[in-house]
């Protein structure tokens, strides 16, 4: 870059002060020098430390080997099941139970159990019936079937019919108008003269077949795939809610026999009629024993581990009252194990659900308004 002074613009001209700014930037810079004593080497140092401790903490995963083999022979279907209204068909009539919207049928078509399986229209959501599906649920005519034939609309939308939506049904066509032929013997009638049945006798399996061919065995869980047929709509364009075995379960979803495998779950389940947490199983689990516990973040009396610090006014995720709490080593636990709180040796907090962890020396737990600092 050259500057030229005024002189040379003119011979009247004088030299001038004048500056130019320039703009330098870096991306570079120098990095400070650290005194480095020595080196360590990470994996010789932890089996330094693991060789020479009398310390051993164990971490282990509980996989527990069930099945449902031995599955009910007879179909619990329920209501409200974990309220104190609850309804079993097994052992109330129907009539009893309100609220329920029915297809074609009154509640004098399901006064046991084994109409409630021929016809299986409670399952749908609006009715909130629950089954619990035993052998006898394969008397389904869905699962019996053999072909896609669909049960259609009677004709007139408040007209009722006890075989509706069974094996028995007769076949009608989309408008609900019934399908007519011909009986074996007739007398030259020009015109059809009987009823034709939804099923001819090779489109039904028998009921040992059926469990034959339709009882699956998946990853040692025994149910069955939850066929559905083509859907049949009313005169508002609505589908009716029948055309699977389980209406309020997704067509081709697997159906567990019962007992079924979310009764072998050792986290517990929320009721939602009570809003609680209810345990399928009672297990308690343990440090070591008072003879090998005598270290600092245990306390041998109670085989319970220490904890630093708490704080009572923490609000959990779902905006209940909680406990986050801190301990001294890594507490090993995960979201829905259960704890007791002590204070020496008295309990605190009993049965205690843990409802999220921070990291592994932090969790929180559910207190139901208690608080340990008043």
């Amino acid at each position: 870059m050259k500057i030229f002074l005024d002189k040379y613009h003119s011979k009247k001209s004088t030299n001038d002060n004048k500056s130019v700014s320039i703009h330098l930037l870096g991306r570079n810079r120098l990095l400070p020098l650290d005194s480095i004593v020595s080196s360590i080497n990470e994996n010789n140092l932890y089996d330094s430390e693991r060789i020479n401790s009398n310390i051993v903490r164990l971490t282990c995963i509980i996989n527990p080997i069930c099945s449902n083999v031995l599955f009910n022979n007879i179909t619990e279907i329920v209501k409200n099941e974990g309220s104190d209204d609850c309804k079993s068909l097994n052992f109330v009539e129907l009539s009893e139970i309100t609220n329920t919207k029915l297809l074609h049928k009154t509640v004098n078509n399901f006064k046991t159990e084994l109409d409630a399986i021929r016809d299986t229209q409670l399952s749908s959501e609006k009715n909130g019936f629950i089954y619990h599906c035993g052998l006898d649920i394969f008397n389904n005519h869905i699962l019996r079937s053999n072909t896609f034939k669909t049960v259609c609309k009677l004709s007139s939308s408040g007209a009722t019919n006890q075989y509706f939506n069974t094996i028995e049904d007769y076949m009608r066509s989309v408008d609900g108008e019934s399908i007519s032929g011909y009986s074996d013997i007739y007398e030259g009638t020009a015109t059809p003269d009987i009823k034709l049945h939804l099923y001819l006798s090779d489109d039904i399996l028998s009921f040992k077949d059926c469990v034959a061919s339709r009882l699956i065995d998946k990853n040692g869980w025994l149910g069955f795939i939850n066929i559905g047929k083509f859907g049949t709509y009313n005169n508002d364009n609505s589908m009716y809610d029948i055309y699977k075995v389980i209406n309020s379960k997704k067509s081709c979803d697997f159906i567990d026999m019962y007992p079924s495998r979310d009764l072998w779950y050792f986290t517990p389940k929320y009721n939602q009629h009570r809003q609680r947490l209810e345990k399928n199983w009672h297990y308690c689990l343990t440090y070591p024993s008072s003879q090998t516990t005598d270290v600092d973040f245990i306390r041998a009396k109670t085989n319970s581990l220490k904890i630093t610090m708490f704080d009572d006014d923490f609000i959990n995720s779902n905006g209940t009252s909680g406990m986050r709490i801190y301990s001294i080593c890594k507490h090993g636990l995960s979201e829905g194990d259960v704890i007791n709180l002590y204070n020496g040796d008295t309990v605190l907090l009993r049965n205690a659900i843990v409802s999220t962890i921070d990291n592994e020396y932090i969790f929180s737990i559910y207190t139901n308004e208690y608080k340990l600092s008043n």
